[in-house]
């Protein structure tokens, strides 16, 4: 703001939704800021410290039980589930063929089981 340049922000993925797709959409897109992390224990600790900051703030407006909070890996699914929905939809609108590697990271976990998105390595 002090320089006159303009920030763009994208209002298409602003949603207010169910609190734990919220919090599954916030952890899926942290993941990328611990993606190069080598370490897969490394990666997770970066996950878990950036996901228990975005939780304390959440948890300042409302509730969210263990309970739920155990079940986030299922959340997740559902949101790389949706996203990938998504990419067919936008394809299908425009008439455009789906390209695999929009969906390809997303695909990997769903089809390999691998939980919280950011335990393998693309």
């Amino acid at each position: 703001m002090e320089n006159g340049n303009i920030t763009v922000f994208d209002f298409d993925n602003s949603m207010y939704c169910w609190y734990m797709f919220d919090l599954a959409n916030l952890w899926t897109h942290g993941e990328g800021w611990f993606r190069h992390i080598e370490d897969i224990n490394e990666r997770m600790k970066g996950m878990q410290r950036y996901f228990d900051a975005i939780l304390a703030g959440y948890r300042t407006e409302t509730n969210v039980s263990e309970e739920l909070l155990n079940r986030l890996p299922l959340f997740i699914d559902m949101v790389l589930i949706e996203n990938i929905v998504d990419e067919f939809e936008c394809c299908a609108r425009n008439g455009e063929a789906l390209e695999y590697e929009d969906i390809e990271d997303a695909a990997k976990c769903l089809i390999c089981r691998i939980p919280l998105f950011c335990e393998c390595r693309f």
